[in-house]
């Protein structure tokens, strides 16, 4: 460097110092390509453009954005592969169902619907007490009737229901709309009809009925009937699984219990037998000495 300098009649601040075995960023720092006479008499240097010589950083980077490009683009060709399999693999009906809700329909058909039962909170629900108490409670559950049903039909191809038809009865509901829509479905509860409200959603395109539970009809009794007799029967065999439970375990200590005596037993036996022959040796020692 201080030759170049000279060569150049340059000068150069000696308020400097050269730090060697020094790392730049974890590894060595590599050395400048400078220009002197002897490069510029070099034909090959002299033609050499430095600004598009990499550096070996920058190939390191180029490489890795290759090998992240190379990467990126595999897993693109698989997701697109995985994707035209799960298209090519669709059943047949959905497809028909897809075309269905985007389709209006010819004739008339069973429109789209939800139920949902809604029942009575307590205090006594958001926590479990005492253990009788808890069981207490899920048995009048199993009794408990639902204090209102909402009705949710999905009416996609109406924009009005000037021409429909709502008609609920003690225990059922009817929906029609001429050429497009017939519903009738059993609500499983007796209702109150003149208690009940209907409200029509023209942006989501839905009829919503709510109406209130006065009592149950025999279908739902029989529902209510069942769900009793399957939970007595978990409850019975709950308690004899407990009660199993309890007699293994109980078992399981006697027999531990015995078994420790057993070895106390014969611990002592053979106390009692090592110090019947320590006596029995004391003895002839006497009788020798005597």
């Amino acid at each position: 460097m201080n030759r170049v300098v000279e060569q150049n009649k340059e000068k150069v601040s000696n308020d400097y110092k050269i730090l060697k075995h020094i790392n730049c960023k974890g590894v060595r720092p590599n050395k400048m390509m400078v220009k002197t006479k002897a490069t510029e008499q070099n034909e090959l240097l002299k033609n050499l453009d430095l600004s598009k010589v990499d550096t070996k950083l920058q190939k390191e980077i180029t490489e890795l954005q290759a090998e992240q490009r190379a990467k990126e683009e595999q897993a693109k060709l698989i997701q697109q592969e995985k994707d035209g399999v799960m298209a090519e693999s669709k059943p047949e009906e959905e497809e028909l169902d897809e075309k269905s809700d985007d389709e209006k329909p010819e004739g008339i058909i069973q429109p789209k619907h939800k139920v949902v039962h809604s029942y009575p909170v307590d205090l006594q629900d958001t926590w479990e007490g005492h253990k009788s108490a808890a069981e207490g409670s899920k048995i009048e559950k199993l009794h408990i009737l639902p204090s209102e049903i909402t009705v949710t039909i999905y009416v996609k191809f109406i924009e009005s229901l000037k021409a429909a038809t709502l008609d609920i009865n003690d225990s059922t509901l009817m929906f029609k709309y001429p050429d497009v829509y017939y519903l009738d479905i059993n609500l499983m509860y007796k209702v109150d009809k003149l208690a009940g409200s209907a409200k029509f959603d023209k942006t989501k395109k839905t009829l919503t009925v709510r109406v209130p539970v006065t009592g149950s009809t025999e279908d739902s009794q029989k529902v209510l009937d069942k769900h009793f007799k399957d939970y007595r029967e978990r409850a019975a065999q709950s308690t004899k699984d407990i009660k199993n439970l309890k007699k293994s375990t109980l078992d399981s200590l006697i027999e531990t219990r015995s078994l420790r005596k057993k070895d106390k037993v014969f611990e002592e036996e053979q106390d009692n037998e090592a110090e019947t022959k320590e006596n029995v040796r004391d003895n002839k020692i006497a009788d020798l000495v005597s």
